[in-house]
């Protein structure tokens, strides 16, 4: 992410089985703890929330309680204790409130939730003690639909990160994943879901390794609400050349929580690239998701926790 944190961030204590009241700090009293900033690999985890302004003077989180449930998810993974719901929101909300002006001044707005291990140890398990921080970021640019040029990833690296590193390494926006098995199989983009239209239905992969992001989720039952027929199934690489060659793929898109919604017009693959317009559909997405953000398009049960 290319803005900047702001200076304060939330910060609450598990111990002796349970959480500390939150309290708010400058983040540079944080740099003692070396898990705070990734030192410790396997003991962190982290969900971010998108944070907007909305028409009435308030401010919504998008999401937030499905991001903290899947924060859970992964801090049982990890033998870490679940964060609590409750304190999450509070927490949030009085980061929030103390940088309104801010949020107000234009730009993207994030929250990142982190959970991490406080004993440096690598045992016993389950940890007793951790701690869990928000953090802010923000940036100056106004959101907007961006139009991606990627490639087809090859390299096989362990992580996304590294994978979509070495496509902007190369030009690229982003890079198209494959399955690890038969390496034919469409996952999604480095840290993206990915949506392909065609002149019948919207087709999103299903693999057990594909994203399963929470806008990706969002965008969806926006899909079908509107009449439009998503399938969530295994798609090949070779099926995506024959859709285009036969003039059925019409667009293609990439969600996720920073840029919520991503034209891709065009997919480098050698011998068969895939050019593509910018797409109406995406577009709706994307002002349908700004809108209910701002309070002047109704959301959904459980899309938005307005402060």
């Amino acid at each position: 992410m290319d803005g900047k944190f702001t200076e304060n961030t939330a910060f609450m204590r598990f111990d002796s089985g349970a959480w500390t009241k939150t309290r708010i700090l400058l983040r540079n009293e944080l740099k003692q703890i070396p898990q705070h900033n990734g030192t410790v690999f396997g003991l962190s985890v982290s969900q971010t929330v998108r944070i907007s302004p909305d028409d009435s003077g308030g401010a919504a989180l998008f999401c937030v309680k499905q991001a903290i449930t899947r924060l859970n998810i992964s801090a049982q993974g990890s033998l870490l204790p679940m964060a609590d719901e409750g304190a999450v929101l509070e927490a949030l909300m009085m980061l929030v409130d103390s940088q309104r002006d801010k949020l107000y001044d234009g730009g993207r707005f994030f929250a990142v939730i982190s959970l991490f291990s406080a004993d440096m140890s690598l045992s016993p398990y389950p940890v007793d003690s951790a701690c869990l921080t928000i953090d802010l970021w923000y940036d100056k640019s106004e959101p907007s639909i961006a139009a991606l040029n990627v490639c087809i990833d090859r390299t096989w690296a362990d992580s996304e990160h590294i994978r979509g590193r070495l496509a902007q390494k190369n030009g690229y926006d982003n890079a198209v994943l494959l399955d690890r098995v038969y390496k034919k199989y469409i996952l999604g983009l480095a840290g993206s879901n990915i949506f392909l239209r065609t002149d019948q239905y919207v087709i999103t992969p299903a693999e057990q390794d594909a994203h399963n992001g929470i806008t990706a989720g969002c965008v969806i039952e926006l899909m079908r609400g509107w009449g439009i027929e998503v399938k969530e199934c295994r798609i090949s690489m070779d099926e995506l050349v024959r859709l285009y060659s036969e003039g059925r793929l019409l667009e293609a898109f990439a969600t996720d929580t920073l840029n919520i919604v991503m034209s891709i017009v065009k997919i480098s693959n050698p011998g068969s690239d895939i050019e593509l317009k910018k797409g109406k559909l995406a577009k709706k997405l994307f002002d349908a998701v700004r809108h209910i953000e701002r309070g002047t398009y109704p959301a959904p049960t459980g899309w938005i926790q307005r402060i």
